[in-house]
């Protein structure tokens, strides 16, 4: 059961992030579309990681998030630019999604620095 913990928080942490996002950017998204993309890229997330491994490469760190921030904006423009719609009712399109994921990986960086922030006071404040 405790293996199941990362693939649940590697669905549900971008579908949260998506629907933060989603009022703020005026743009209606279900929690099916928010979960269904979080699965999306999950796996595409693990296959990459696994295709890596396969070929004994290590991307340096500032290259793994380049990388991984282009499969999320890639994949949700692909995903929500004919799923989402707009407050009228009218799909997002390219730029509309592409505007939206944009906001959707500021919430995410936001979120990871702040995480990150936080642990290592943690481990210092003793």
């Amino acid at each position: 059961m405790a293996t199941l913990v990362p693939l649940v928080f590697a669905v549900l942490m971008p579908a949260v992030f998506i629907r933060i996002a989603a009022p703020l950017a005026r743009v209606v998204i279900s929690w099916r579309l928010a979960l269904s993309f979080g699965l999306i890229v999950a796996i595409v997330s693990m296959v990459e990681r696994a295709f890596l491994s396969l070929l004994h490469l290590e991307l340096p760190t500032i290259a793994a998030v380049v990388v991984g921030a282009g499969i999320y904006l890639a994949g949700g423009i692909w995903f929500f630019s004919r799923r989402g719609t707009t407050q009228a009712g009218e799909p997002l399109g390219q730029r509309g999604a592409f505007r939206f994921m944009l906001l959707y990986l500021v919430i995410a960086a936001a979120f990871l620095g702040f995480a990150t922030a936080m642990q290592h006071f943690g481990r210092h404040a003793a």
